[in-house]
């Protein structure tokens, strides 16, 4: 239904052609249907000119288009076409988005895998915002698999990195270590890295991830067995979490308000603890 729909909006091609297409996709990255449309357009023209690099640019629109669990029907094809084109970039790329899907899929063991090897590619490269992208990618997966130590050192680089050339990839790196802090016992620099995040977000009127550093601290300020200052954190975060439908900070949050609550208040605690 939605290719009837948009139908008569094929876009018209030109010597410029996939660069049209590109924007027709960028433009329209809301109507999901509508950009479909234009992603598939940009494959076939691509696939008429037998070019590589092009078809491996719409495969990886294509997967970030469709739902979690469809992307990696789209995998093998952007990697064959990728391995095509024989440049390092393009390569290490298609791993890096490979990656993505799978870490969306919580499947983190294949996602480092991939990881690993766009590293090997982008490595070779000159492009030192990607080579970066791809180890904070490599930090975030290190952690959900408990490598904590080489997380930090990972995120150490993707700070430094990113404090002049990228503001939110900057605050995220910021948030990455503060958890990992936390996991090892740190208190102290879990605490230093919520409240220098907290800092940022404000002068570059960031507000995305000033609702998760609150939410560490909390998290923190619990493991410090300052159960008030850690109920007041965590209540106050909830709200905009849930707004957000992030199922799994939230589920987290409600676990240690219930230990919160369990420390202070039995009473309360006991819904959140059997929910």
């Amino acid at each position: 239904m939605a290719e009837n729909k948009y139908e008569n909006e094929a876009p018209q091609f030109s010597n410029n052609k996939y660069l049209l297409l590109e924007n027709k996709v960028a433009k329209n990255k809301k109507d999901t249907a509508k950009a479909f449309l234009y992603a598939n357009s940009w494959l076939e023209e691509a696939k008429k000119d037998k070019n590589n690099e092009q078809q491996a640019k719409a495969y990886k629109v294509l997967m970030h288009l469709v739902e979690k669990k469809f992307r990696m029907i789209y995998a093998d094809s952007l990697l064959n076409k990728a391995l095509d084109t024989k440049n390092a970039e393009t390569i290490g790329g298609a791993y890096l988005t490979i990656g993505i899907a799978y870490y969306d899929n919580k499947e983190y063991p294949k996602a480092l895998d991939s990881y690993l090897l766009a590293d090997s590619y982008i490595d070779k490269t000159k492009n030192q915002y990607l080579i970066h992208k791809v180890k904070y990618t490599i930090a975030q997966t290190k952690f959900y698999l408990g490598y904590f130590d080489e997380a930090i050192s990972l995120f150490t680089e993707c700070i430094n990195f990113f404090r002049e050339e990228n503001e939110t990839a900057y605050i995220k790196s910021l948030h990455g270590i503060a958890l990992c802090y936390n996991q090892i016992g740190r208190f102290d620099l879990c605490s230093f890295y919520n409240l220098l995040g907290l800092k940022v977000s404000a002068e570059f009127e960031n507000d995305e991830m000033i609702p998760y550093f609150k939410n560490s601290e909390g998290i923190n300020q619990y493991k410090l067995m300052k159960y008030e200052k850690a109920i007041k954190l965590l209540e106050e975060t909830m709200p905009e979490i849930e707004k957000r439908k992030d199922y799994v900070s939230q589920t987290i949050t409600w676990f240690y308000l219930g230990k919160c609550y369990w420390e202070t208040n039995q009473k309360k605690a006991k819904p959140l603890l059997i929910s």
